[in-house]
This record gives C-alpha cells, sequence and structure tokens, in this order.
C-alpha cells in the first residue's frame, strides 16, 4: 500500500490533459498534426474540426483538441506554444484547465 505522498504522485501523474489547437493552418494535415504535437508526449485523443465562415466562403479555420496522457506534459506543451505563437504559423495553443473528454464528448457528441 503506496504512502499518503506516493498516492498522490501516482494520482497526479496518471491524468489526462487536454490542450486546444486554433487558427490551425489550412495547409497542414491532421495526421502531421497529431505526429508533431506526439514529441512532447504521448496522445490518448484527438479531435479536429473545420469551420466555415459563411460571410465570407473564404475564411475557414481548423480547430483542434488533443487529450495526453499526462497532465504535465499537457501543461509543458501549452506553455511552449504561448511562448512561441507568432514563431509557430500562428498557431493559438490553449491547456483546458478541469477539462476531461467525457465533458467534451457529451457537450459537443462527437
Amino acid at each position: 500500500m503506496p504512502s499518503g505522498k506516493e498516492e498522490k504522485n501516482f494520482r497526479f501523474k496518471n491524468r489526462k490533459g487536454i490542450i486546444f489547437l486554433d487558427e490551425i493552418p489550412l495547409k497542414i494535415s491532421f495526421e502531421s498534426i497529431s505526429l508533431f504535437f506526439g514529441k512532447f508526449g504521448s496522445i490518448n485523443k484527438s479531435f479536429f474540426l473545420s469551420i466555415t465562415d459563411y460571410q465570407e466562403i473564404r475564411k475557414r479555420k481548423i480547430i483542434g483538441l488533443i487529450e495526453y496522457t499526462n497532465k504535465i506534459k499537457a501543461k509543458k506543451t501549452a506553455y511552449f506554444f504561448k511562448k512561441l505563437r507568432t514563431k509557430f504559423f500562428g498557431l493559438h495553443v490553449k491547456y483546458l484547465r478541469n477539462m476531461h473528454w467525457e465533458n467534451l464528448k457529451i457537450k459537443y457528441s462527437f
């Protein structure tokens, strides 16, 4: 039976973290995004959605969600891209705090 401190570390390390990707460039494929973000930690699930602005047909943007198996890796990835936002295609990455994949699944039904 693990002690209190070991149990806390075990629970924290096994928590999953979700990052939100906004304004993904149209030229990048979903597979390449998953492979690229997989370098920062193991990915459990990913979801991408294309949104078209009906007022201006040429304005299309892609958003995505990536769930990492480790919460700490997700936070570090989001922090890293927050610093490099202007250098990496203008991609906005945000860590979704206190969000679980099941909550997103119920809300958006995907």
